[in-house]
């Protein structure tokens, strides 16, 4: 999803499964790899994301949980203007890549990282989600 912040547009990754009985999910976003950002835990290029134009990095500070319930009512909304739109999803290989580093990141708040490795299990980030 790429909602649009601070006037620019953002690619949001979703590293959870929602959970059943509220919708939530983890997600971190994307952002151009300027010189003053701090945490390069985990670097992204062109061809990494159809969305990534250069260099990006994955933003682990900013990790949130957010309800998909209310995510998906945005996309589908034809209201304007448009909030969160829909992107393609990450390859597998890339999930893998930023579920590893937010465990990795010494910018992911402690709460969001139990969150993950509660929901990811022994599995951590190794696996993508059962259907990709």
């Amino acid at each position: 999803m790429a909602p649009e912040r601070y006037g620019r547009k953002h690619l949001w990754i979703v590293l959870t499964e929602p959970l059943p009985d509220t919708g939530e999910a983890v997600c971190v976003s994307v952002g151009t790899l300027y010189e003053w950002v701090e945490d390069r835990t985990t670097i992204l290029d062109i061809g990494d994301h159809p969305f990534i134009k250069g260099p990006s990095a994955v933003f682990y500070g900013d990790a949130r949980v957010l309800n998909l319930n209310k995510v998906e009512k945005e996309i589908a909304s034809d209201q304007l203007p448009r909030l969160c739109v829909a992107k393609p999803p990450c390859s597998p290989d890339l999930l893998i890549r930023v579920r590893s580093g937010l465990l990795k990141s010494k910018y992911t708040r402690n709460k969001i990282k139990k969150m993950c490795s509660a929901l990811w299990g022994s599995m951590a980030a190794a696996a993508p989600f059962p259907d990709a």
